[in-house]
């Protein structure tokens, strides 16, 4: 199994006494896939079988699709999960290059598949799990969204321009099962819409339509978000989580900068985050929780809290933002709920990935 683990941090630097910082953690996939269940296969089942061809293409041009490009899409979508996959801190994929099986062709899920087709395909791998994309299917419409108006630069002037703005609206309905091979059950069974608007503004509606990029990539692009969105249900992921702390002392009432070493103290342990070093940071964050003046100790008490969170340790960080709170910080408000909305994650997060 995985370890979770905690990546590098970056930090950006911005205006007044505050700065940003920004590092990786992980996020709870939405559902929770059985903690056995560790190697899987990603295949594609949405493409028609031999004798519904003719009939999908028939479908297909009825209702305006272009004939082919969900086949193409399906795969994108695939593509796109495994792609993801590849970077799972829970799963190992495992390729399963020419496995391929047939559907409906449209968005209607088939009926699961047999465990006995599962086994003969699958009995030289060994797999825990197969993910199977069972139908696949996409819809497309044009949309006049109006006018809007922009100021644009002629010769040296600013003027108010008109134009009209289209749409292309994509909608991509996939249905998906796993298949727990173990236990010879299906843990996960639902159909999912995801949707892509597209826009383009022109001086006319004519030329904003002709603008709009092209059907097919259009699809291709809903359907690798609709790949991604499935992966973000089954598996933990990593994110990108941009937190505010107190880089120096100014801006606090009735405290003067020159008035003692704190200030610099708080751009000294600014200097050891931006190398990664929480440690440092903290040891000089602690010289100042007795500082006479409260506003600098909610300061060091919020900063605190971020070095806790920043080590995986939410309830120490809820401790030291508590404190800040109490001292009339009103970041600190808003902190404490984002850390407490981090306690639950992690929580469901236990429950995904085995330490």
């Amino acid at each position: 199994m995985k370890k979770l683990i905690f990546l590098s941090y970056i930090l950006i630097i911005s205006s007044c006494s505050i700065s940003n910082i920004k590092f990786e953690a992980i996020k709870p996939a939405e559902i929770n896939i059985p903690i056995d269940i560790e190697t899987v296969a990603i295949v594609n089942r949405s493409t028609p079988k031999k004798n519904n061809v003719a009939e999908n293409i028939l479908d297909g041009l009825f209702s305006g699709e272009v004939p082919g490009v969900d086949k193409f899409s399906s795969n994108d979508c695939i593509n796109s999960l495994k792609l993801k996959m590849t970077n799972s801190p829970r799963f190992n994929l495992i390729s399963t290059v020419g496995i391929e099986f047939k559907g409906t062709g449209t968005s209607e899920m088939p009926k699961p598949l047999k465990w006995k087709k599962i086994e003969n395909n699958f009995k030289n791998y060994d797999i825990d799990a197969l993910i199977v994309l069972e139908s696949f299917d996409s819809s497309s419409k044009v949309l006049d969204l109006g006018i809007k108006e922009r100021k644009v630069k002629v010769d040296g002037n600013w003027k108010n321009v008109i134009e009209h703005v289209a749409a292309l609206d994509i909608e991509v309905q996939s249905g998906w099962r796993i298949y727990d091979l173990k236990n010879k059950k299906i843990i996960d069974e639902q159909k999912f819409f995801d949707r892509k608007l597209f826009e383009n503004s022109d001086k006319t509606i004519v030329r904003a339509r002709k603008g709009l990029p092209e059907i097919g990539y259009a699809i291709s692009q809903a359907a690798i978000f609709s790949g991604e969105q499935f992966y973000f249900r089954v598996s933990p992921h990593y994110i990108t989580i941009n937190r505010e702390y107190y880089k120096n002392l100014k801006n606090i009432k009735g405290f003067k900068i020159k008035s003692d070493n704190s200030n610099n103290l708080f751009l000294k342990a600014s200097n050891y985050i931006s190398d990664n070093n929480w440690r440092e940071a903290v040891k000089i964050w602690k010289q100042l929780i007795n500082h006479k003046n409260k506003s600098v100790v909610s300061r060091v008490y919020f900063n605190l809290a971020l070095a806790s969170e920043a080590n995986g340790k939410i309830d120490i960080a809820i401790t030291w933002i508590n404190k800040s709170l109490n001292l009339g910080n009103n970041k600190a408000k808003i902190y404490r709920s984002i850390l407490e909305r981090r306690k639950l994650d992690l929580i469901k997060l236990d429950k995904q990935i085995v330490n």
